[in-house]
């Protein structure tokens, strides 16, 4: 998968100690702090780690973000809001145009399952996702 930051002017990657550095388009100011799952930084079950982005859902590889995003998976829409994960594994994807779920144990390119009005949302323009657990 494509990196999560080929575009400038939003350059990204690591230093020696594997901090991951970042900028946005009003570039790279004041004090940066590293965050990983020992500071709460969520994660799935397989320890995987996922960021909501206005360009796809970035998944951490240990040393950069690839970036998944509607051309290059079933994703809905590539401005993701939140992301949440269920019991069984799947990832529910709340964004700007309705809501995706991917099961990552499914068969590579299929997985993804898009919820939309037409499938019983309110409305498509999604901003957060929870998991409530059942009893």
């Amino acid at each position: 998968m494509p990196s999560l930051c080929p575009l400038p002017p939003a350059p990204c990657g690591s230093d020696s100690n594997g901090s991951v550095i970042a900028s946005s388009a009003s570039g790279t100011s004041g004090t940066f702090t590293t965050y990983t799952t020992a500071n709460g930084l969520g994660s799935d079950t397989l320890n995987e780690i996922f960021v909501a982005t206005d360009g796809g859902l970035g998944k951490w590889l240990g040393i950069n973000f690839s970036n998944i995003n509607t051309g290059n998976s079933g994703l809905i829409n590539s401005t993701v809001r939140a992301i949440a994960q269920d019991a069984a594994g799947g990832l529910w994807i709340a964004t700007a145009a309705g809501v995706s779920r991917y099961d990552p144990s499914a068969a590579a390119g299929t997985g993804w399952t898009k919820y939309q009005t037409a499938k019983g949302l309110a409305g498509n323009d999604i901003s957060a996702i929870a998991i409530v657990p059942s009893n």
